[in-house]
């Protein structure tokens, strides 16, 4: 019977190994971006809610027409910190 040479297989296991701890790692550090940007969102955004009557614009001056308006209501509503 052949004898197979398992190191390449081992060596494969290895950089993919490495790989996922480097992938894990990065997904770590941009979850913790993404908690500090929230944060910060709410600290810039606090007490910036627009009165109940104060009327919306159907789209928004850097609109060039590509983007639906409700994208644009749905930022509006979350940069005054009305919720999603």
């Amino acid at each position: 019977m052949p004898t197979v040479d398992l190191a390449p297989l081992a060596d494969l296991i290895e950089r993919q190994a490495k790989e996922l701890a480097d992938l894990r790692e990065a997904a770590a550090i941009w979850q913790v971006r993404a908690r500090q940007a929230e944060e910060q969102l709410k600290v810039l955004t606090a007490g910036n809610v627009a009165p109940d009557n104060a009327p919306e614009a159907t789209e928004s001056p850097e609109s060039d027409g590509s983007t639906p308006t409700c994208i644009w209501t749905w930022v509006r509503r979350v940069w005054r910190g009305e919720g999603g």
